[in-house]
């Protein structure tokens, strides 16, 4: 294509009333929020094409009349060259200085730099927000998170006026939307660095605006002020609110981490995915949880027997419980059969990993016992237990002398418990063996005390025998 004259560089800045459009074209471009021949070529063809009550006849028209203007063909109208010319800073600021009522001043910004270089979001603000009223409408909306009514009673107008008025602002970035793709695209890239080192819990606005400003100033592609970027972090929380078609997917996907740091900044914009992802899972991090729960939670992310104490220490550092004890979760561990196994000393699995149970020292001496059918020494015990299964003298010890399965006799011998006679029953002609040492029997009221089920364990054995 033949380069565009810089001469005639000066009228893409002209405003669309100096094109000789028809009226239907011109109503339609002011209405989509299209006031400059530059927005025309950063509108692009299907943009135009999307304008509401747009049809082929009227867009054609204003194709071969925008190119006649700027004296180039309709094939070079939306070329690549010509879009880049109408982003420049020297044709935006001839826009903000043609433009009257859009004075930018009221951002509190500086005015754009002739670095051609540098991309200056100045003119795309001055665009979309109008003036402070809009500004602070779209605060209240996207910051405060107010409903239409509450803003309308907010500001001193009816609801109908917030609504056109936001509709207005989002049709504004919808019709100059390659415009800012650049900004967003721009701050996605920082947000990419920045979304790991912020807390979400702590992050405001206010801190990611500062976080961008500053992230800017090292590489200042883009020229802008806290208060624009802040204003940019607001439009596309205002984006997600409201849930435009034409800004879901380049939001999800294109801006995902831009988008997501801007909802999640306090007060969080929970329509975002991501946002209410984010939530949840802190939800249930602070939910409070049982023991057994913990347990569970634990064997199921590791996917591996565990040994108790490890599995405590786990709990432990989860640090989901106000207090945490111990104990508790060992007395979870034996008393949910349903759900935890022992695989060996110490060491749980979930039954539904479908791995065999050892057996309990308990149940192998008894086992022991029976097989003899008579009371046995605590040593030849421990001898006998220890071919099945390694085991401690002290362990051992405590076990016969606590459990109230087992008993000790007058011969200092030990034996199942369900071998006794009634204590009535028993007389001088009843073998020794088969009495049960005095203290063995305080034992056992004990046992009953501590909230052993001692007629059922007596049971158990019986049906064995």
């Amino acid at each position: 294509m033949n380069k565009l004259p810089k001469f005639q560089i000066e009228k893409l800045a002209t405003g669309i009333e100096d094109l000789g459009l028809n009226r239907r074209a011109y109503h339609l471009l002011k209405r989509a929020g299209i006031h400059h021949v530059s927005e025309i070529i950063t509108c692009g063809e299907k943009g135009i094409l999307a304008i509401k009550n747009m049809g082929g006849i009227t867009a054609s028209h204003i194709f071969s009349t925008t190119s006649k203007y700027l004296s180039i063909s309709e094939e070079d109208l939306f070329s690549k060259e010509i879009s880049q010319m109408t982003l420049s800073n020297e044709i935006n600021y001839k826009i903000q200085r043609k433009s009257s009522g859009q004075s930018i001043e009221n951002l509190g910004v500086s005015l754009p730099t002739t670095n051609t270089s540098t991309i200056n979001l100045t003119p795309l603000l001055a665009e979309i927000l109008r003036n402070e009223r809009t500004l602070q409408i779209i605060e209240l909306r996207s910051i405060k998170l107010l409903t239409l009514e509450e803003i309308a009673v907010e500001i001193g107008v009816t609801r109908e006026r917030v609504r056109q008025i936001i509709d207005n602002i989002l049709e504004k970035v919808r019709v100059n939307l390659n415009w800012f793709k650049k900004f967003c695209d721009y701050f996605e890239e920082q947000a990419i660095e920045l979304t790991e080192e912020l807390n979400n819990k702590n992050l405001t606005v206010n801190i990611l605006t500062k976080r961008f400003s500053d992230q800017q100033s090292l590489n200042p592609k883009i020229n802008a002020s806290e208060k624009e970027i802040e204003a940019l972090i607001v439009i596309v929380r205002l984006l997600v609110i409201h849930e435009k078609y034409w800004s879901q997917e380049i939001i999800k996907q294109k801006w995902k981490n831009f988008a997501f740091l801007a909802c999640v900044a306090n007060p969080q914009v929970k329509k975002h995915e991501m946002v209410s992802q984010s939530i949840k899972i802190e939800r249930e991090k602070s939910k409070k949880i049982s023991y057994k729960e913990l347990v569970l939670s634990i064997l199921s992310n590791e996917k591996k027997p565990m040994h108790w104490s490890e599995i405590a220490s786990h709990a432990y550092r989860m640090k989901r419980r106000e207090s945490f004890n111990s104990t508790a979760l060992y007395n979870a561990l034996m008393s949910h059969e349903d759900l935890f196994i022992r695989v060996d000393t110490g060491t749980y699995a979930l039954v539904e990993w479908g791995i065999n149970q050892v057996d309990t020292y308990p149940n192998i001496i008894a086992a022991i016992m029976k097989s003899h059918n008579k009371p046995l020494s605590a040593e030849s015990v421990y001898h006998k237990v220890n071919i099945i299964r390694p085991i401690k003298q002290a362990t051992l010890t405590m076990l016969l002398e606590l459990h109230p399965r087992f008993y000790k006799s007058q011969q200092n011998t030990y034996g199942l418990r369900v071998w006794l006679p009634a204590r009535e029953k028993q007389t001088l002609r009843t073998p020794e063996w088969l009495v049960e040492d005095r203290d063995s029997y305080k034992r056992l009221e004990l046992a009953k005390q501590r909230g052993y089920d001692v007629s059922n364990i007596i049971k158990a054995d019986l049906d064995d025998i």
